[in-house]
C-alpha cells in the first residue's frame, strides 16, 4: 500500500535547485576617485620645496628689477610665480589624493620643468656673456643664483612629476571588485 492509497500526502521529492552563485568583476577606478598608491608625503614635501624656490625666484626678480637691469629679468617673477601655484596643487594633491588633483598636479610640474629650464638657459648664457663685456659683479651673482635655483627647481619639477606618474599613469589601471549574485 502506498501513502495515496492510506490517505497520505505524497513525500516531497528533492530537485537539484540551480545553486546561487557569487561571481565578481572588476570596474576601473573613475577620475574623480581616490589614489591609493600615491606617495602623498614625497609630493607634499616636494610643494612645500617648490613654493620656497619659487618665492626666492620672485625675490631675486625684484631685486634685478630694483637694479635696474635689462628687462628680460621679469622672467624669474612670472617663472616663481607658476612654480608656487605648482607646489600649491602638490600640497593639495597630497590631502585630498583624487586621481584629478594629481593629474593637475602633473601636468603643473610638467610646464613648471619647461619654464625653469627654459629660464637656466637664458640666465647663464647672460651670466657668461655679459661677464666678459665688464657687467657688475652683483647682477653676475643674482644671475648665477637665479640660474643654481631654477636648476634645482626644474629637477624637483621633473621628480615631483614621476611621483605623480607613478600614481596615476604608469599602465596600473586600478580596479575596484564589485560582487553580485548571479
Amino acid at each position: 500500500m502506498n501513502s495515496q492509497e492510506q490517505g497520505l500526502l505524497p513525500m516531497p521529492q528533492i530537485v537539484d535547485a540551480p545553486q546561487q552563485q557569487a561571481t565578481y568583476m572588476q570596474v576601473p577606478v573613475t577620475a574623480g576617485s581616490l589614489v591609493p598608491n600615491f606617495a602623498h608625503k614625497a609630493s607634499s614635501g616636494f610643494g612645500i620645496y617648490q613654493m620656497v624656490l619659487g618665492i626666492i625666484l620672485i625675490l631675486l626678480g625684484i631685486v634685478e628689477i630694483a637694479a635696474g637691469y635689462p628687462p628680460f629679468v621679469c622672467s624669474p617673477i612670472w617663472c616663481g610665480i607658476f612654480i608656487i601655484v605648482t607646489g600649491s596643487l602638490g600640497i593639495v594633491a597630497s590631502r585630498r589624493k583624487t586621481k584629478r588633483m594629481i593629474i593637475a598636479t602633473l601636468t603643473c610640474c610638467i610646464i613648471a620643468a619647461s619654464l625653469s629650464g627654459g629660464l637656466v638657459l637664458p640666465m647663464s648664457l647672460t651670466t657668461t656673456v655679459f661677464e666678459g663685456l665688464d657687467y657688475e659683479v652683483a647682477a653676475c651673482v643674482v644671475d648665477a643664483i637665479i640660474t643654481l635655483v631654477a636648476l634645482v627647481e626644474c629637477v624637483i619639477a621633473i621628480i615631483h612629476s614621476v611621483v605623480c606618474c607613478q600614481a596615476v599613469c604608469c599602465g596600473q589601471q586600478q580596479m575596484i571588485p564589485i560582487y553580485y549574485r548571479v
